[in-house]
């Protein structure tokens, strides 16, 4: 069974916090996190809005990485390409940061020590490896200088290519844009945001599944390879409603949610969930042998789908699904 997990861990509230209180909140996270582990065993767990400092060339994650994973994060922005002085001012002197520290916060993937990975480019899985190094790609979804607000913070894919039991896991984590007032009775700012996320859905299908299937379809003929199956995992924070145009964009995609609409993600103050905004989606190729049977087999996915309710240090909740050995 291969276990794969979605937490938004919203990890820049840690950024702003003072030292004296820095330290516990983050052992709060390590514990959160072990206990994430220890009950429910996930080889790949992607991960938004986890951070990265350095100090003194001294660097450190939200959380301290568990022994058994291997952890590798890209950022979305930091204090070395996106540095606008009011945004990283004020979270410097709220979080008592030296001036030259580094800050960081954008998209990880935790996977655990004994699973194969290689290049998104590789057709041979006896080339993958057992090692920290993933091989990963990166797409950003939006053009335009960062100003410090939410409404133009860069958003990214995050591409990686995993290998399990004979099938080849594509692995697309994402973290799509949300307006300041969305979900605040503005119907117009609701509008503006979903708009923006479709446009971004549009290249996660277009500019990164579709063209990748293409690339590969056209060399495994090319070579006569027999491929393994493949599937399709795209899954983080998406920031729309299971009703919304991005969701349907998604399922039209050929791309079959694996996870029901029970909340996964507080208000601001609330103590339990309301919004639903984490996803997980999983699709095979058309040129796939397996095709129509890899996608009745989702249809048994759907029932290991859970929402991690017990953990509760961000204000998303981690979800996750499992897959049999053998698709």
């Amino acid at each position: 069974m291969l276990t794969i997990a979605s937490w938004n861990v919203a990890g820049a509230s840690l950024l702003k916090t003072p030292i004296s209180k820095r330290k516990e909140k983050q052992q709060k996270y390590n514990k959160q996190l072990h206990k994430f582990i220890e009950q429910t065993d996930p080889d790949i767990v992607l991960l938004q809005e986890v951070i990265k400092y350095c100090v003194d060339k001294k660097c450190q994650y939200i959380f301290d990485i568990p022994k058994q994973y291997y952890l590798t994060m890209h950022a979305a922005i930091d204090t070395k390409f996106h540095c606008y002085p009011p945004k990283w001012g004020k979270i410097k002197q709220a979080g008592e940061w030296p001036d030259n520290t580094y800050l960081s916060h954008g998209l990880g993937i935790l996977w655990k020590k004994d699973l194969k990975h290689s290049s998104i480019w590789n057709l041979d899985s006896k080339k993958a490896v057992q090692s920290a190094d993933l091989n990963y790609e990166v797409v950003r979804l939006e053009n335009g200088l960062f100003t410090g607000s939410r409404n133009t913070e860069p958003r990214l894919a995050m591409i990686a290519q995993f290998h399990y039991q004979q099938t080849d896991f594509f692995i697309v984590n994402v973290h799509l844009t949300t307006l300041k007032g969305e979900r605040e009775g503005f119907l117009e700012r609701d509008k503006q945001g979903s708009n923006i996320r479709q446009q971004q859905i549009e290249i996660i299908s277009e500019g990164i599944i579709s063209r990748l299937n293409h690339d590969r379809n056209h060399r495994i003929n090319q070579k006569s390879k027999k491929n393994h199956p493949t599937i399709w995992i795209l899954a983080g924070d998406f920031n729309a409603g299971p009703d919304s145009l991005e969701v349907t964009n998604i399922q039209q995609m050929n791309l079959t949610q694996l996870c029901d609409n029970k909340a996964t993600k507080r208000a601001k103050n609330a103590k339990t969930a309301s919004i639903k905004v984490d996803y997980i989606f999983a699709g095979s190729t058309y040129f796939d042998p397996k095709h129509s049977t890899i996608n009745k087999i989702f249809e048994n996915v759907k029932s290991s789908y859970q929402v991690i309710d017990e953990i509760k240090i961000s204000d998303h909740h981690p979800i996750l699904v499992n897959f049999p050995d053998k698709l």
